[in-house]
């Protein structure tokens, strides 16, 4: 509903027709459901990574207490499901690892799996570090806390940035707004003065234009406020 007036808000501004609007309807309702898919990823994804962050250092703590890894992931598992819900993907995951451990499976390849399921750069990095020490015999207490002080430290990092760049976004809606209010203002305040650029082709391509100069500097100037760590 709201894309559609963002839509007829546009079409007025720039066309005043109402073929317009109906050929930018089915195009721009594309977009704006691939854009907004691509917001709920990302938050997905972030909220993950923090869920993956207290999950391993929920399970430092059951290597630390002198639980072997197989049983360190069923503690952690347990204590998981006391901070988030049944249904949050972290617990769904630790569920699946742990059934698949009982299952008497090597916990390399539960660990190798849990990397491409989740396809997450900090779950490869930490799965490779725990297979590699496993297999090698290193100190998994000490390795898995470098880790996790590591990815903590990168989320902090992720955490700053996104404060930075939620500004920034404010700003850059606020500055969308101006071109559309100005064209806006001119039908108001001078309606004659506009009345050649709707209605003939020389309106059209004109308007045309202005409108994918302002697309262009929307896509532009989203990409530059969704910085990826």
């Amino acid at each position: 509903m709201r894309v559609n007036l963002l839509i007829l808000l546009l079409v007025y501004l720039f066309y005043q027709s109402a073929a317009a609007y109906l050929l930018l309807v089915l195009p721009g309702n594309l977009l704006y459901l691939r854009q907004w898919r691509q917001e709920v990823f990302r938050k997905k994804e972030r909220e993950f990574q923090m869920q993956f962050r207290d999950a391993m250092q929920m399970l430092a703590d059951a290597l630390r207490a002198g639980y072997a890894v197989e049983n360190a992931m069923a503690e952690a598992g347990k204590s998981l499901h006391m901070l988030y819900s049944a249904d949050s993907r972290i617990c769904r995951e630790f569920r699946q690892m742990v059934h698949e451990l009982q299952m008497n499976r090597p916990v390399e390849q539960v660990l190798e799996e849990l990397a491409r399921r989740t396809e997450q750069e900090d779950v490869e990095a930490l799965t490779t570090v725990l297979v590699t020490a496993k297999k090698n015999g290193g100190d998994l207490v000490q390795i898995l806390r470098q880790a996790i002080r590591q990815l903590c430290e990168k989320v902090e990092v992720c955490r700053e940035i996104e404060v930075v760049c939620a500004s920034k976004r404010l700003e850059f809606n606020v500055m969308c707004c101006i071109p559309a209010g100005m064209i806006a203002y001119m039908k108001l305040s001078f309606p004659s003065f506009m009345e050649v650029l709707y209605g003939n082709a020389f309106g059209v391509l004109f308007m045309s234009a202005c409108l994918g100069v302002y697309g262009a500097a929307y896509i532009l100037g989203k990409r530059l406020t969704e910085i990826t760590v």
